[in-house]
């Protein structure tokens, strides 16, 4: 009997122990969920309070770009009225006058390019089954190319996922830059568009018989406002924008973008894609 009063006091003391850890345990555990459901609804403010930031950002992009737009415009409106009232003003005016219209065109062209940017992304990201070859011929037929640069894209490309807009706006960037800065005489110069697979990912290129990019500026050049050499084909200059609207896309899809160049020899520009169903 005694030994049975002992086994029950001993089980009743391990039980009565067992039963504080456990409550112990689950006091842990609630004060856990509790500070995990303050920092999910504090993370959930945060975004909806990001959310509005940026729709704040971007109707002041538009805003402050149609405010900044619209004199300048008003400028190169009034310098072609003289143009066409004054045909006999002297020839050095004539230069001033050109320099200022090129000056207010080149402006006009950086705000567009910064809305771009702002822009870049944040349109209807519906998903689809996207044809990369339909999408680059129909770059490469609506592309100006005075020089006669030829383009080879034989394919078939692969289909990829993703918004189609934004795939546009990658390769029109990528081909139009390989036609602007191309430096060989007409009818010499070449861009050649292809993928590899590359894993999970597709890997698209762009390259071209220009004039490179020295070492330095491969590392920078798809930054804001950073370009290489003047374009060859455009008369205004670039806004170093084009680019960096590339690599924002790209990394918001999931892929990477780089480029490789030896001065003197071209350049290729390219960029992975996540292969659908990876």
């Amino acid at each position: 009997v005694l030994l049975g009063l002992i086994a029950a006091g001993v089980f009743s003391f391990v039980l009565s122990s067992r039963l504080r850890t456990i409550k112990r345990q689950k006091g842990i555990i609630e004060e856990q969920n509790e500070l995990l459901t303050e920092q999910t609804q504090s993370i959930e403010q945060k975004n909806r309070d990001l959310a509005m930031l940026n729709k704040d950002l971007r109707h002041f992009a538009h805003t402050a770009s149609h405010d900044l737009k619209a004199p300048l415009a008003g400028v190169v409106n009034m310098l072609y009225l003289i143009e066409d009232s004054y045909p006999d003003i002297p020839e050095d005016l004539k230069e001033h006058l050109e320099m200022i219209k090129t000056s207010s065109l080149n402006s006009i062209d950086l705000i567009n390019g910064i809305l771009a940017y702002s822009e870049a992304g944040e349109k209807s990201a519906k998903c689809k089954d996207i044809d990369v070859h339909a999408i680059v011929g129909k770059i490469v037929s609506g592309l100006a190319n005075e020089r006669n640069i030829a383009i080879y894209y034989d394919g078939p490309f692969p289909y990829i996922k993703g918004n189609e807009y934004q795939v546009r706006q990658i390769f029109a960037n990528l081909i139009s830059n390989a036609i602007r800065y191309n430096h060989q005489p007409e009818g010499q110069g070449e861009v050649i568009i292809s993928y590899l697979p590359e894993g999970s990912f597709y890997r698209f290129s762009v390259a071209d018989n220009g004039p490179g990019i020295v070492e330095e500026e491969q590392e920078v050049i798809f930054d804001m406002f950073r370009t290489g050499a003047e374009p060859v084909s455009d008369t205004s200059t670039s806004t170093g924008i084009g680019l960096a609207i590339v690599k924002k896309l790209v990394h918001r899809n999931g892929g990477e973008v780089l480029v490789q160049s030896t001065p003197g020899e071209g350049a290729v520009f390219s960029f992975t894609w996540p292969r659908p169903g990876s």
